[in-house]
């Protein structure tokens, strides 16, 4: 009687196992629907920016599943245009949408070798192979070291608002009352939506002085679909900035080293791009400035 107890036992046991291993295949095989949307992009360095996602992964089975990192890249045209970076930890609630922050490095020098033909105009669509790795999840019994699920998403090939510096213009120097810093910037739009920049606010340093000089522009700034459209923005000189600045500005145009900032936040009738953050940085000269 007792050993058709424990046989009974084991029966159950060896059941519920395979029911959970089968479960698990189901979920990687099922391969979950991912939603993306981008809540900051950091264009700080030349050759990567890095990304604040926001991702949503309905996890199909009826059990909790944790893993110690999570882990995301994207690829597309077999070159790795994004992944996560740092320790992730994640728990997933059962046959329900679960949605977490991830931090996400882009390689900006690969986005943009990729999408170099591409024009304000362009209808080019892209695959792209998004997949995430579980790395030692739980419950651990039953279920890899890793489990990898790959997801494919086929939309307008990405490229974000271009923005470039186009020229600058000092006003009214020796003015207290006039004085002026006309700063002119482009932005290209590369989807078919308009997009609007919010509360544009903006910043220069010059060379490495800790002070820097700023404006911001209040309302929306419209950029149409599938276009470019230059602005000007005016930034505030007070006159001890300007006393410590323009000997550098008037005599070492070629060596004075200039550090433009943008932030605002963008809308665009786009669900992976609508409400970003943007912060973008370009490093330039106050020569080639003054003279584009």
């Amino acid at each position: 009687m007792f050993q058709g107890r424990k046989r009974r036992i084991a029966l159950i046991l060896g059941s519920v196992i395979v029911l959970l291993i089968v479960l698990v295949a189901h979920f990687a095989q099922k391969r979950p629907k991912v939603n993306l949307s981008i809540l900051q992009y950091n264009q700080l360095e030349e050759n990567h920016s890095n990304l604040n996602l926001q991702v949503t992964l309905k996890n199909p089975l009826p059990l909790k599943i944790r893993s110690e990192n999570f882990k995301m890249k994207i690829i597309a045209n077999n070159e790795t245009l994004a992944e996560s970076f740092g320790e992730v930890p994640l728990e997933l609630k059962g046959l329900t949408k679960n949605t977490f922050k991830l931090p996400v490095r882009l390689y900006s020098e690969t986005v943009k070798r990729q999408t170099k033909h591409l024009t304000p105009t362009s209808t080019d669509s892209t695959n792209y192979h998004i997949y995430l790795s579980f790395i030692q999840p739980s419950p651990s019994f039953f279920v890899p070291d890793t489990l990898e699920i790959e997801h494919t998403l086929k939309s307008p090939t990405f490229r974000m608002p271009e923005v470039s510096f186009e020229g600058m213009e000092l006003n009214h120097l020796l003015s207290k009352k006039k004085r002026e810093l006309l700063v002119t910037i482009n932005v290209v739009n590369f989807s078919n939506d308009p997009i609007v920049l919010l509360n544009p606010s903006y910043s220069l340093q010059i060379d490495d002085d800790p002070e820097v000089l700023k404006g911001r522009r209040m309302g929306k700034v419209k950029i149409n679909g599938s276009s470019a459209q230059k602005f000007t923005l005016n930034i505030d000189m007070d006159e001890k900035k300007l006393l410590r600045n323009t000997p550098e500005l008037l005599f070492k145009k070629s060596e004075s080293k200039i550090n433009i900032r943008l932030d605002s936040k963008l809308l665009i009738n786009n669900a992976i791009l609508d409400g970003c953050e943007i912060h973008m940085n370009i490093a330039t000269d106050f020569e080639s400035l003054i003279n584009n």
